[in-house]
C-alpha cells in the first residue's frame, strides 16, 4: 500500500507498518499522538527439562513433546482424552470429580487449576494486565480479551443481539445485564 493510499478499514490499518499509519496522517493535516509502550509483561510458563519459557500451555506441551522426546501419554480412565504428564492427567481429574483444590488466600474463591488461581491472584488482588491492544495499548488481564475489545472498540461491532426486543450490544455480559434487568432475567 503507498503512502498516500487510504486503507478502506480498520483490519487495513491494523496491517500497516506504523510508518505508513503517521506519514497518513501527516500528510492530511491531522496529528496524531503516539502512545508509549504499555509496562506490560507477559506471563511465561517454564519448561521443567530446558531453560526455555513459553506464552502458552499448548506451546509448552508441544515443546516438551517434540523436544524432550516425552511420547508416554497418561489417559484419563473416565473420558480418554490423553495428556503429556501425570500432571496434566491430574489436574485433568478434578474437573471430573468437581473438586476445586486451589483456594484464594486473599477472597477464598475456588479453581480447578493453579494457573487459573495465579490468573485471578494477577488480575483481580495485583492488578497485573500483561496483554495489550495493538492499536491502543489498553491493557489487560487476559489476552482473549483483545480481540472483543478490539470487535467492540475499534471495528465498532455488536454481535451480541436480543431475541426479545432486537437490541444489540457489544459484549455478552452486557447483553445478559440487558436480560436480566429489562427483560426480567429472561435467557
Amino acid at each position: 500500500m503507498k503512502t498516500d493510499e487510504k486503507p478502506a478499514n480498520i483490519d487495513s490499518i491494523l496491517d500497516l507498518p506504523k510508518e505508513t499509519i503517521i506519514a497518513n496522517v501527516s500528510q492530511s493535516g491531522h496529528f496524531i499522538t503516539i502512545k508509549p509502550e504499555p509496562q506490560c509483561s507477559p506471563v511465561l510458563l517454564p519448561c521443567a527439562t530446558c531453560p526455555q519459557k513459553f506464552s502458552s500451555e499448548i506451546d509448552l506441551e508441544n515443546h516438551i513433546r517434540i523436544a524432550h522426546g516425552n511420547c508416554d501419554l497418561f489417559r484419563c480412565a473416565k473420558c480418554e482424552r490423553s495428556f503429556y504428564t501425570q500432571e496434566h492427567l491430574d489436574r485433568h481429574l478434578t474437573q471430573h470429580t468437581r473438586v476445586k483444590p486451589f483456594i484464594c488466600s486473599t477472597c477464598q474463591k475456588s479453581f480447578f487449576q493453579k494457573h487459573h488461581l495465579e490468573a485471578h491472584v494477577n488480575s483481580v488482588h495485583k492488578k497485573l494486565k500483561p496483554y495489550s491492544c495493538p492499536i491502543c495499548n489498553q491493557c489487560f488481564a487476559a489476552k482473549q480479551k483483545i480481540g472483543p475489545h478490539i470487535d467492540a472498540v475499534h471495528k465498532k461491532l455488536k454481535l451480541f443481539s436480543c431475541e426479545l426486543c432486537m437490541k444489540s450490544f457489544a459484549y455478552s455480559s452486557t447483553l445478559r445485564s440487558h436480560l436480566k434487568i429489562v427483560h426480567n432475567g429472561h435467557t
